[in-house]
């Protein structure tokens, strides 16, 4: 299983989020690379237009599960590493909530 967001490269679909000055609406995107690999993460939306990414797991890793986080900016395309979650998990959930902090909760712990 290769991972959905990977390290090296992140495609960045310009059509609903606010796009960089080089990108086309509609179209794919080279965009800033991630600290880490992950899959079966969250990617959430805040009110700025910034993107938290949280959690995830890179197989075939031994690590099963991240704790960290970062947040990406679509108008630099630069991720920047952010608070990580008090626990580490894969496949759950991340709402925002009306005062613009993230609650993540669920999924699947190591």
């Amino acid at each position: 299983m290769k991972p959905i967001l990977t390290a090296s490269a992140i495609l960045l679909f310009t059509l609903s989020l606010p796009r960089r000055a080089d990108a086309q609406a509609g179209t794919f995107a080279p965009t800033g690379s991630a600290s880490n690999a992950r899959t079966i993460h969250t990617a959430t939306l805040l009110p700025n237009g910034k993107v938290l990414v949280a959690g995830g797991f890179n197989p075939p890793s031994v690590v099963p599960a991240y704790a960290s986080a970062e947040i990406y900016d679509p108008k630099t395309g630069l991720f920047s590493p952010t608070g990580s979650l008090i626990t580490a998990r894969r496949a759950h959930t991340a709402t925002l909530l009306a005062n613009g902090k993230v609650l993540v909760t669920g999924g699947r712990l190591p």
